[in-house]
Formats: C-alpha cells, structure tokens, sequence
C-alpha cells in the first residue's frame, strides 16, 4: 500500500503531492487535483515524473511525509452561495389533437 506526502515549495508557493494507494491528489493554493491509476506502481511512476518536471520549474522538496504524518488537503469548497445548476427539463411536446 502507498501512503506518501511530498512537499514542493517555489518562493511563498507550496505544492503538496499526495499518493494514497493508486491515488494521487495533486494540491497547491486554491487548486486540487485528483488523479487515479491503474496500479501503485504507475501512481509512483508518474509521481516521480511530476516531482522532476517542478523541480525543473525551480521547486524544491521540502519535507516527505510517510503513513500516519500524512496531512490531507482540504476538499475543494463550492463558492458560498452558489448551488449546482439544475439541469433544464426539455420541453414538453404538444399534446396530438383527436380529429
């Protein structure tokens, strides 16, 4: 099973990569990104792969977190106020007139 938290920081900003079993929830700022994969060992490869592409954009590892140190990221907030758009019913079709 994989349980590991990877922290990344540029300058003020932190990105947090959060791998849990073939999970991986990627989470910076106001922004969550949730991916699944197919196996634990495509979720390591393709974390790797992102933790080299940000260190190419000058992020650095700040801090690994494994098991029971991991601090999951919040869930995503729906703005205040603003409920999910019901989808529009069609229209009725117009009742056939008997002649």
């Amino acid at each position: 099973m994989v349980r590991h938290q990877i922290v990344m920081k540029r300058a003020d900003f932190e990105l947090t990569l959060t791998l849990l079993e073939t999970k991986l929830i990627i989470h910076g700022g106001e922004t969550r990104l949730e991916q699944e994969f197919p196996t634990a060992a495509a979720l390591i490869e393709h974390a790797m792969r992102v933790v080299k592409l940000r260190q190419a954009e000058g992020y650095r590892v700040i801090a690994e977190r494994k098991e029971d140190q991991i601090v999951m990221p919040p869930e995503p907030e729906e703005p205040a106020g603003e409920k999910p758009e019901k989808p529009e019913k069609p229209a009725k079709p117009p009742k056939a007139s008997a002649t």
